[in-house]
């Protein structure tokens, strides 16, 4: 989520934050960014190349910067901006529980077709 700067009568918890449009773009940049890298990067984690993750995740992140702008897509990151003041509180709280969802979805998908040893060939085809 892109910091911009503020007005002198800032405050860090401020629920008019909560109503701006600008504020939930980013936060839903957040959501999508992290979705897209994990995904991505699971998706080529298939492969029996070694270095497709790899090549994969350097791929979408710039991919990522050159449409989004550059979210941070890692909550390590947004606690470190948090903690020096870089991003409000609401940001920060919000960016994190962004990228942690966007990082649990892709992961929970495919889950359920690996314990059933789901290969996408219904039984009476194969």
């Amino acid at each position: 989520i892109s910091e911009v700067p503020h007005p002198k009568n800032w405050v860090p918890l401020s629920p008019q934050e909560l109503r701006s449009g600008r504020f939930w773009r980013g936060v839903l940049a957040e959501l999508l960014a992290t979705l897209i890298f994990v995904g991505v990067v699971l998706g080529a984690s298939a492969s029996p190349e070694e270095l497709a993750p790899a090549l994969a995740g350097g791929l979408v992140a710039g991919g990522l910067l050159c449409t989004l702008g550059g979210p941070q897509a890692n909550p390590a990151l947004t606690l470190a901006l948090l903690c020096t003041r870089k991003l409000s509180a609401l940001r920060g709280a919000l960016g994190v529980l962004a990228q942690c969802t966007g990082a649990t979805y892709p992961i929970s998908v495919p889950v359920p077709w690996h314990w059933t040893g789901w290969t996408g060939v219904p039984p009476s085809c194969r």
